[in-house]
């Protein structure tokens, strides 16, 4: 069984839930169910695999840490889309770029629908109804978070949108966590799927080509890569992953993610400037996909998508 423990920071309910072995998961449903740290107990060491936010990161988290991304991951160019043959003009909140970037429901309050923390295995359910008020996305919907948690299972999460409105509505989605170890970043040894990587601007835009991409196609050491791109994956199945290994030869991280019709097909690597962890954050659609349409999902009133992805720790 599992021990919740409550604390409030800034203003935002965290929640800590330890099993027996000192395995535990803590959330922020105040700050979008925000998904703060996963710690698994293996071979007699207890590892913290998530660069959990801070307490003044919990206030405003502004990289993102743990975030869930709706209803667009990633970036959309100047804020602005047509759809349905109207043009949406969404706020800029990555001012550098001039893009909106990550969606909008990152700081949303979050309702704990039902929790069971009474075997081995903690079971978490969690959403937000968005009216249909934020500017530039007058389309409701429902989004749900399914976790389910267990030291040898390691975490699986399930994230899905209805659209409540009246009208079809376009859609992405995605995840944002930053693995670490107990050393810097650039000595982790990362092992990608086959991937074809999208080419960006300087604004961090696809730029509309692709190259091939196999730096990863082999274990190696992130070193002095600097990533903050979008791969598409090419082994089309019902199942992809990501594997990094401690430089020691273990632990491994085991970074899993559906694939399929509404699913997550697309996957993001971040090295962020202080490279003692990086992001590899499962996707549903390609940056800007809201214009360039590359794995946008449109779905219609009382229509739902998404899927799971998850991580497991591994000897």
């Amino acid at each position: 069984m599992f021990i919740k423990e409550t604390e409030n920071i800034e203003g935002k309910r965290v929640l800590t839930y330890t099993g027996k072995s000192g395995e535990a998961l803590r959330i922020c449903p105040d700050l979008g169910a925000t998904i703060c740290q996963i710690s698994l107990f293996r071979s007699g060491r207890l590892y913290r695999i998530l660069d959990e936010p801070t307490r003044e990161e919990i206030g405003a988290n502004r990289w993102y840490k743990g975030s869930f991304m709706i209803p667009f991951p990633n970036r959309i160019q100047n804020g602005k889309y047509r759809f349905s043959n109207m043009i949406h003009q969404l706020p800029v909140n990555e001012e550098a770029n001039n893009n909106a970037i990550h969606g909008f429901t990152d700081k949303k309050p979050y309702v704990l629908n039902s929790e069971d923390t009474r075997s081995i295995e903690l079971n978490l359910s969690l959403s937000y109804a968005y009216p249909g008020d934020y500017p530039g996305f007058p389309f409701p919907f429902l989004a749900e978070v399914s976790l389910r948690f267990s030291n040898d299972e390691g975490l699986a999460v399930g994230l899905h949108v209805t659209n409540t409105g009246e009208s079809p509505m376009p859609l992405g989605m995605g995840w944002h966590p930053y693995y670490k170890f107990d050393c810097p970043a650039d000595q982790l040894l990362v092992h990608l799927p086959p991937v074809t990587k999208y080419n960006v601007d300087s604004r961090y835009i696809p730029d509309g080509s692709m190259s091939a991409f196999d730096d990863f196609a082999g274990s190696a050491a992130i070193g002095s890569h600097k990533l903050d791109h979008c791969f598409k994956i090419q082994a089309w199945d019902k199942m992809t992953q990501v594997r990094v290994t401690h430089p020691s030869g273990s632990p491994v991280l085991r970074i899993w993610q559906e694939m399929g019709e509404k699913k997550f097909n697309y996957l993001v690597v971040f090295t962020p400037p202080w490279r003692d962890s990086f992001a590899v954050e499962p996707m549903s659609c390609n940056i800007n996909a809201f214009n360039n349409g590359d794995g946008l999902f449109v779905i219609k009133p009382g229509e739902r998508a998404g899927g799971f992805f998850g991580v497991q720790l591994e000897d």
